[in-house]
């Protein structure tokens, strides 16, 4: 009814011989007694609400905002319907049809699983019954803690290759000097898929060493998967791939390996952030501030900062830098920082990591 009324509205409105559309989607009306058009309709009618004067004809005026609450309506029924259609695919064909296998349950692999293992669709893990993941022996206090947090879903396996046994889906997370070595000693079977979450093993030697397995990728999580706001680098982007990591955070699937390594760099800078951060909560305390209340603050203050650069547009940094006020505290420490070479040193560490693994 909602929308019959609301379609009903629009069309005897724009049915006016009066209403002209602009090329900018604004209707303009000039037998009004103001004179003035409506909401862009191109605008979130709330949004426009704040950038353009509204018509005051009360009929008009309700009408606009009858069209403009149908409009909001709709958007959250199609992230309603968008978020139902994600469940149904990690239900109907996602990675969870089978069993998921873990090899190396060190912080990385603990993040991942503990992140893929808190339900996107509500539902309670422990209880569905579709999901399985083996977990290998190595990593003990992390297996054990898995185990009893998801103790339905988990169950640690008595080695590597009875992972490999008892998995459809294999998750390969052990350090960079062990991977081939673990690879070698394990038997693989047709119609397996493999991740490699090693930042040194190529696509190409993953595939030669866990032959017969035809579909095999290479991905990149942050810890922050953990807490499903993380950010995973991906290649190739294979959709039983996305699936996996789609509901982690911020997934980004590379062209090719070449751009991949070059993304993965990003993921180097973790550890840069958090001396930052120690850095400045040392120097507040160098300065009497309580231990406890520098390390909130610091949290809270780098919380801040990163809030408002997420979700970037292109030219979205070199806006927020210009807003810093000229002469004042921020653009002081930004300018400090430019003149001391720390910009330079950080593009060159970049460069350095990209180099690494390239094997130089």
């Amino acid at each position: 009814q909602v929308f019959s009324s609301g379609a009903n509205m629009l069309a005897t409105i724009q049915s006016k011989p009066t209403t002209r559309w602009n090329h900018d989607g604004i209707a303009e009306h000039p037998d009004r007694p103001c004179g003035l058009a409506d909401y862009p309709i191109r605008e979130q009618p709330f949004v426009a609400q704040n950038r353009w004067k509204r018509c005051r004809c009360p009929r008009v005026s309700a009408n606009v905002m009858l069209i403009g609450s149908i409009a909001a309506f709709c958007r959250r029924l199609k992230r309603h319907k968008s978020r139902l259609a994600a469940c149904a695919v990690t239900k109907d064909h996602g990675v969870w049809q089978g069993a998921l296998g873990v090899i190396g349950v060190g912080t990385i692999g603990t993040a991942v699983v503990r992140g893929l293992l808190q339900n996107a669709c509500g539902r309670d893990d422990d209880t569905t019954g579709i999901r399985r993941c083996i977990l290998s022996p190595r990593g003990s206090a992390n297996v054990a803690s898995l185990m009893a947090e998801f103790p339905a879903v988990c169950s640690a396996a008595v080695d590597n290759q009875a992972v490999v046994d008892a998995a459809d889906y294999i998750l390969l997370s052990v350090l960079p000097r062990q991977a081939e070595d673990v690879l070698k000693t394990l038997r693989f079977r047709r119609g397996q898929r493999l991740v490699s979450l090693v930042s040194t093993l190529r696509l190409k030697h993953l595939q030669e060493l866990s032959f017969p397995v035809t579909e095999c990728a290479i991905a990149m999580p942050l810890p922050a998967v953990a807490h499903r706001k993380g950010a995973v680098v991906v290649v190739p982007g294979r959709p039983w791939v996305m699936t996996l990591f789609s509901d982690l955070g911020f997934c980004a699937v590379a062209e090719d390996e070449n751009q991949f390594k070059t993304m993965q760099c990003m993921t180097a800078l973790m550890g840069d952030q958090y001396k930052r951060q120690l850095t400045a909560q040392q120097w507040l305390t160098a300065r009497g501030i309580p231990k406890a209340q520098a390390a909130e603050l610091v949290g809270a203050c780098f919380g801040a900062f990163v809030a408002e650069s997420t979700d970037l547009e292109p030219s979205t940094l070199e806006e927020l830098i210009e807003e810093q006020t000229p002469g004042g505290l921020n653009e002081q420490v930004w300018r400090e920082q430019e003149a001391g070479g720390c910009y330079k040193a950080l593009a060159a560490s970049l460069s350095s990591v990209r180099n690494r693994l390239e094997g130089n």
